[in-house]
Order: C-alpha cells, then structure tokens, then sequence
C-alpha cells in the first residue's frame, strides 16, 4: 500500500502567505497636488494694522504652515473634518532648514531662512508648479521676524530695525533703519504710521516711521527686565503682550507717545505663548492647551473656555477664522509621527471641540498583534515546513524502500515458482 502524499508544506506557506497580507503598512505620503486657483494679479494688500511673519496662517480655503526642516505645507480646509495636505514644498538649498516668519499676500508665500540670513518669495498661482518669484539675502545680523506694507520689507534683528524697498521685486534698497544696541527685537506690528517692536525681554517700544528714511523712538513700555515676553497683538487701540510665566498684559496705545497700562490677567499655572485676537475674545496657546479669555467688559478679563488636546502636542502657532482654530503643533514621536496641523470647533467657547487630527493610534495596536502574529507564526512556519520537508524526504525515501522490498519479494517469488515447475 502506497503512503499518502504529504501537504503540510502547501498549508503552511498558504497559513504565512494570509498573515503577511493582514499588515498593513504604516507610512505618511507627502502630496502634491495639481491644484491651481484662480486669484488676484495684485501683490500686497495693505491693512490698516500689519503683523509680523507668523508659523500658520489661515483663510477662507486653505491653511498654511511653515515649520523647521519640514518646510510648507498647505491644506485645502474645504472640508475642515477631513484637510486635505494637497502641497508639501521643501527649500532643497537650505541647510538646517530653519524656516520661519510665514507672510501670505494673495499668489505669493514670504518666509524667511535663518540659515541663509534670506527673505523668499515663492509664487503659489499653481500648486502643482510653485516656483521662486525672488531671493532677498541680507548683510548683517540674521532676522528674527518681518512684515511687509506696500513694496516694503520692515525687518527686525536683535538690535536693529531697518526698512528695505522691493518695488517689482527689484533688488533691495535700503530706505532707513533704527538701532537700539540694549535691545533684543523680536516682533513688530506696523499701524498707521507707528510701528511696534516686542522686546522680548523688556517689553514694547514704539518707532515713528513718519518718515522711513529718518525713524525715531516714540516711547518705550517696560513691563519686567527679568521675564520673557513671547507674543504681543494690537486690538481697538490696546497693546496686548504674552509674558511667558505670568499671563497677558493689556497696554493701552491711543496716543503712541504715552502708552498707559490697563490691566492684566494672571495665570500662572501654565506657560503662556502665541495668541490671536478675533472680535472680543483672545486665544492664547499654553504647550497642548489653548484658553480662550473674553474681553470685553476690559479691564476685566474672563477665561471662558478651555482646550486641552488629548494627543501629544505642543503648539508653537495659533489663527482662527470665524468659528474654527487653527493650531501648529511641533511634537512628534511617541508612536504617533509628525501631525502638524489641529483644528478645533469654538462655537461655542466654553466648549471648545476637537475636530481633526483623529486617533494618532487607530488601527496602531491592531497592526502590532498582526506583527507579533507574524514574528510568532513565521518561525513556527519554517519548523512546520523543515518538518514538513524531512516528512516528504523520508516518505520518499520510505516508499522507494517499499517499492524495492516489493519488487525483490516479486523477484524471489517468481524465481521460486520457475524453480517449483524445473523440479517437477
């Protein structure tokens, strides 16, 4: 009787073949997209009241983001549940791809470079072919922040403010600048004809620029030369400055020559940091939480709601439009990779809600079972196949022996009866 033939092998490689196909690949595609909109010829808008670059700006379609080593990333907000990131653009001559200081004027994107000391422009009529409109490299000392008004830069070193002309994107002139050797600028705002300059460890100082070719000092306001102020906006003729372990001070500017202090709102349980002002209501970022404080009966200022994000964030950057926050956030790591962008519901701003990104770890444990599945069944397979090998050999091997005892047993047997017929 012939053995059956042995299938422990096939099995096995159909049982590993399943198990690979249940992982499922863990991977962030960078997209760009051919998405092209059509806007205004006009460069600049002039506003009554500018702001220095900011890390994320947002409008009625889209949000942009701007961060270190990653470069800019822009996400259509048609669907706010569900961004689409439909442009990743890298700066490939940059070295340390320090970035920072992000300004949007209709077509074009305005960031600076730390690492080249260099203000670009890009032209964004096409997303799917963003190309550089200029490159401003400048002397001195490298920036740390910059706004435009008209065919101006306004820039801001340490100790230095200066005023350059790039009317049609023409190489830079130098129109006026102010120095202030005790100084440490780190923001400014322009409005009317004052511009206001965050001293990061001071407080505010105010320039006439009147006249840009002659710019002078109007004021100075010292809160504390012992604190760190991060962030500062203007709203309705008041100042308001973000003091890091303290809260937000109120300042008030009607008359930029003798500013007077109104009030401020204390908390020091967390760290404070960048803040926005829309209506009457200030949103200001602590690490992964956000308040928001009511000012509308000043000098009093009530805290009205709170976000806190249930991931791992740290948010370096705030905007909102209408009922919507828009937050960068810089941390990465704990299994749960790069996720720049969060986006939180405030219609009602006691109650802030969470809206995108979801669960940074969905589907994250089902992948590790299947893996480990994988790292447990894939050396039981082999053993199981080995087995199932050395089954087939020996079966091989032990019905050629059956066949062979068969064949000498025909072979003594038929000898035997050809003998039995001689005899007789």
């Amino acid at each position: 009787m012939k053995p059956n033939k042995p299938n422990s092998t096939i099995k096995c490689f159909i049982f590993l073949i399943l198990l690979m196909l249940l992982i499922v690949p863990i991977s962030r595609a960078e997209i760009v997209n051919s998405f092209c909109i059509d806007r205004t010829d006009k460069l600049l808008n002039i506003n009554e009241t500018i702001k220095g670059g900011l890390s994320i700006y947002a409008n009625d379609t889209f949000v942009y983001i701007l961060e270190d080593y990653f470069g800019l990333d822009i996400y259509n907000i048609s669907n706010r549940n569900q961004p689409d990131n439909i442009v990743t653009y890298k700066f490939p001559w940059t070295t340390s791809g320090d970035y920072s200081n992000l300004i949007v004027r209709n077509d074009y994107v305005f960031f600076y470079s730390y690492d080249t000391n260099t203000i670009t422009i890009l032209d964004c009529t096409d997303f799917s072919d963003i190309s550089i409109k200029a490159n401003y490299t400048l002397s001195g000392d490298k920036l740390n922040n910059f706004a435009i008004q008209d065919w101006y830069f306004f820039t801001i070193s340490d100790t230095e403010y200066k005023v350059y002309d790039f009317t049609n994107f023409l190489p830079l002139s130098l129109i006026g600048s102010y120095t202030n050797s005790s100084s440490l600028f780190t923001d400014l705002i322009i409005q009317d004809n004052y511009s206001y300059v965050l001293e990061a460890m001071k407080g505010t100082t105010i320039l006439n620029i009147s006249d840009l070719s002659n710019i002078k000092k109007a004021s100075e306001f010292i809160l504390n030369e012992s604190s760190y102020f991060p962030a500062f906006q203007i709203s309705n003729d008041n100042l308001f400055i973000s003091e890091e372990e303290e809260g937000l001070h109120v300042i008030d500017i009607t008359d930029p020559f003798n500013p007077t202090y109104v009030t401020k709102y204390i908390d020091k349980s967390y760290y404070f940091g960048d803040f926005c002002i829309r209506g009457n209501y200030v949103y200001i970022t602590h690490y992964d939480t956000f308040e928001i404080l009511n000012l509308t009966n000043l000098p009093i200022i009530q805290l009205v709601g709170r976000y806190e994000s249930e991931y791992i964030a740290y948010f370096e950057g705030i905007d909102v439009l209408e009922n919507t926050v828009y937050l960068l956030s810089t941390q990465s790591g704990e299994l749960q990779g790069r996720r720049p962008l969060y986006i939180v519901d405030i219609t009602n701003p006691a109650t802030p809600v969470h809206i995108f990104p979801g669960d940074p770890y969905s589907g994250f444990f089902d992948n590790l079972v299947k893996a480990l599945l994988l790292i447990i069944a894939l050396p039981i397979g082999i053993i199981i196949g080995v087995v199932s090998i050395i089954y087939i050999i020996i079966a091989v091997i032990g019905t050629t022996i059956v066949k062979k005892k068969d064949d000498k047993n025909s072979i003594d047997g038929s000898q035997s009866s050809k003998n039995q017929t001689n005899n007789e």
